[in-house]
């Protein structure tokens, strides 16, 4: 296990989105947007992802295993026994961090050198805040924050995979709980069945055998994840970005661009049970947006 993840070790994305994810599709969200920029899960067992309400946009962190903390976390120990309320922006040589209230608001890798007033304009701006203070970091004070920081965390149980301040932990492993509840319910079935023509059904003597196949149809789970997969596909097939989906009560709201609206409507002659679709053109970005209604996925 290695204590920190530097910022070479660790892959930041920003998915622009129109509202916040519900958290039950975030998981099929992210790895679609991920799929979609062609970055592989294979050595990034670690995703933490963090919402931003302002410009409504998620930051997803991507990290290996076999690092324990994000080494921008360290600043934490800057602000234990410090009073500030507000935005501070901490610049390093490669890489940035806003904290609000003496909690983690945003982080960005850079790599050249920034004008100080134009670059705080530009942060203002797009998160809709005021910095107050700003603060350049050397190198010797931040392996001084890492160090008092590793300290005070080493008893931490480290295997285990939680939130950090600000940051949604996503378990990239597959979730087997329904599953293990359909075995259960057949384990049910076929013991109550079993009991039944041995106790109650003797004298009948008649040997029954149990369709397991009608049994398991009766009780078919339809996943959402492989909805969920089948639409990502076809729009990876038709170079769409993916900037939402909404699914309640069978239906689901899509929320597509493309600069080629040829694409989008390609998209569109594909999906079954579209309820409503409309398209329209952002003159600023140049982008086509659909928002498109589905029925019974």
């Amino acid at each position: 296990m290695v204590f920190f993840a530097n910022s070479n070790d660790i892959i930041v994305v920003d998915i622009e989105v129109t509202e916040k994810i519900d958290d039950r599709y975030l998981k099929s969200f992210v790895l679609s947007n991920l799929k979609l920029k062609n970055i592989s899960l294979e050595n990034c067992d670690k995703l933490y992802v963090n919402y931003l309400e302002y410009p409504k946009e998620y930051q997803v962190f991507l990290v290996n295993s076999q690092f324990i903390f994000f080494d921008f976390e360290a600043f934490y120990s800057y602000y234990e026994n410090r009073d500030f309320e507000g935005f501070e922006l901490l610049i390093y040589s490669n890489f940035f961090l806003i904290f609000k209230d003496k909690k983690f608001f945003y982080y960005q890798k850079i790599n050249q050198d920034l004008n100080q007033d134009d670059f705080i304009k530009f942060l203002n701006k797009k998160f809709n805040i005021n910095i107050s203070n700003i603060k350049l970091v050397l190198k010797d004070e931040f392996e001084k924050l890492k160090k008092e920081f590793t300290q005070k965390n080493q008893k931490i149980n480290h295997k285990k995979n939680i939130n950090k301040d600000g940051l949604k932990y996503i378990d990239l492993k597959s979730n087997f709980s329904f599953y293990i509840y359909i075995f259960y319910l057949l384990s049910i079935l076929f013991i109550g069945y079993y009991f039944y023509n041995t106790y109650f059904n003797i004298v009948e003597k008649k040997e029954e055998i149990i369709d397991f196949e009608s049994i398991k149809s009766k009780i078919t789970f339809n996943s959402f994840e492989e909805k969920f997969y089948v639409i990502s596909k076809n729009i990876d097939k038709n170079r769409l970005v993916l900037n939402s989906f909404d699914y309640r009560h069978d239906t689901a709201k899509i929320v597509v661009s493309s600069s080629n609206k040829e694409n989008i409507d390609k998209f569109l002659e594909s999906c079954e049970n579209v309820i409503s679709s409309s398209t329209h053109f952002n003159e600023e970005s140049k982008i086509f947006e659909a928002t498109i209604d589905v029925g019974k996925l």
